[in-house]
């Protein structure tokens, strides 16, 4: 956040105040991380790696950079898994009440998370299933009321407690308990918040150089290779992750504005990716254990160039300001660039931190991006805007802004 961004003016002690706080939000993210990641793995360097790789690698870096509920997002989910797995290896009372109320919490952040209540609901009750006294029939626990109590103290009270919070929030923001605020976009816009075009949003998510959640988490790249030896441990835990993810990745492709502009990234699945990782330690763990020099020599040619373009993109990216590139781009528009194909395809199929690179040359170096020519009217007029509103160094560490 910079001290002259007009769309929150405040004072220089406030925006340290402000900037301290999320670092320290960061290092909590970072703690919590590796807290679960040692679930998983017995190595701390494995995990301090996942957790470096998670914070830097990605494009979770960007929001801990700003004051926005993203991070929030991320930690409360975390916290949650934190729990939750505390209470699959203890089943106690204290620990899945903890668990809820992380969700509680993500409810009042963003409304949209309500959903992931019946998910921990059902979790909690096959966690008690399973954990019945040996010896016991199949449907014994039902009626146990050791487990009921559990689950009524644990789950249930907090969990309805949530949503009559959230119902009475949404009558006093929004005069009605059933609004969730959601209804808005059809008010402003004139379109249903669920039109949009779930093919699109799928292919988007996965392959769009601006929206790909494996371009943007590349954990998620290795991760993959480790989901059935992860499943095999925890399957518990793989389902409840799995389920959650696929829930809000089909959720949110129903969404009109499923790209969640203006911002970097899928920000709206960013809240599960840190988590969705958590197979990537196993596949470093079964390289180092039994896969012998060759093996772990051939992981590790593919994963540092992987981990090194991931920083450097977030590098790129973390050096301007959040909205640089729908800046360049509207500046663009209004010389009226974007009608030249050439153009659309670049703002539309380029990276942000390729899109940045080339900013920063244009700014320092006077190279042109490719659909402007040099010495031309809109090359003068786009370098000089750009040089009176494109501000740098803007990095999670620096807590006062640098020109």
């Amino acid at each position: 956040m910079s001290f002259d961004d007009p769309l929150m003016t405040v004072e220089k002690s406030r925006l340290f105040i402000l900037n301290l706080y999320f670092v320290f939000l960061g290092m909590v993210v970072a703690w919590l991380l590796y807290r679960v990641a040692r679930e998983h793995s017995d190595r701390p360097a494995f995990c301090a790696f996942f957790v470096l790789f998670a914070l830097y690698g990605t494009f979770l870096w960007n929001y801990q950079r700003g004051q926005t509920y993203e991070l929030f997002q991320v930690l409360f989910f975390i916290a949650f898994l934190f729990y939750y797995q505390r209470f699959l290896g203890r089943t106690r009372t204290p620990e899945l009440l903890f668990a809820t109320l992380c969700v509680g919490v993500l409810v009042h952040v963003k409304s949209i998370y309500v959903f992931i209540l019946p998910f921990v609901g059902v979790g909690a009750l096959i966690a008690l299933a399973r954990n019945r006294p040996s010896g016991e029939a199949m449907g014994k626990w039902w009626v146990d009321s050791t487990s009921l109590r559990m689950l009524a103290l644990g789950f249930l009270m907090p969990a309805v407690a949530a949503v009559i919070l959230l119902l009475l929030a949404n009558d006093h923001k929004f005069g009605s308990a059933l609004n969730t605020g959601y209804g808005q976009w059809y008010r402003y816009e004139g379109v249903d918040l669920f039109a949009g075009d779930a093919g699109e949003a799928i292919r988007g998510f996965l392959v769009d150089p601006q929206r790909s959640v494996f371009l943007h988490f590349p954990l998620l790249i290795f991760a993959v290779w480790g989901v059935r030896q992860f499943w095999r441990r925890r399957p518990h835990e793989a389902v409840l992750i799995c389920a959650i993810f696929l829930g809000y990745f089909l959720l949110y492709a129903k969404f009109i504005d499923w790209k969640g502009e203006w911002s970097y990234g899928p920000r709206y699945l960013l809240f599960v990716l840190p988590v969705l990782s958590l197979p990537f330690l196993v596949v470093l763990d079964a390289v180092h254990r039994e896969g012998g020099r060759w093996h772990s020599l051939l992981l590790w040619a593919l994963l540092v160039p992987v981990v090194a373009a991931g920083v450097a993109s977030q590098v790129l990216v973390n050096s301007l300001d959040f909205f640089a590139y729908y800046q360049f781009k509207n500046a663009a528009s209004g010389l009226g660039l974007l009608d030249n194909p050439m153009a659309a395809a670049y703002f539309r199929d380029t990276h942000f931190a390729l899109v940045h690179l080339d900013l920063i040359n244009y700014l320092k170096n006077g190279t042109a991006p490719p659909f402007v020519e040099n010495g031309s009217f809109a090359d003068v007029q786009l370098r000089l805007w750009l040089s009176e509103n494109i501000t740098g160094n803007y990095f999670w560490w620096d807590l006062f802004e640098t020109r």
